[in-house]
């Protein structure tokens, strides 16, 4: 069995890489978006001269009828991490 270390400041998160499948791995909290782009870069698309352009979150919201919608949220800003990842803590 395989121990990996984990980094205290880092949420577990799914990643869809081009709407293709799902990839589960661990994401830095205290980044700016320019270094969350680098550790997707890193992690989904190792070895490839392409880099992610930009990141989209899916913003859960429950409507009054207690159905979960998802809301896709294009991250911009540096407070746009902060949002997302304040969300679930």
């Amino acid at each position: 069995m395989n121990s990996y270390p984990v980094e205290m400041n880092s949420n577990l998160d799914v990643v869809y890489y081009n709407k293709g499948k799902l990839n589960l791995f661990r994401i830095k909290v205290d980044v700016t978006l320019y270094n969350l782009k680098h550790q997707l870069n890193g992690h989904l698309n190792y070895g490839d001269t392409m880099t992610e352009a930009s990141v989209e979150y899916l913003l859960p919201s429950v409507d009054s009828d207690e159905r979960v919608r998802f809301t896709n949220m294009k991250l911009q800003y540096v407070n746009d991490l902060i949002t997302m990842f304040s969300i679930f803590s």
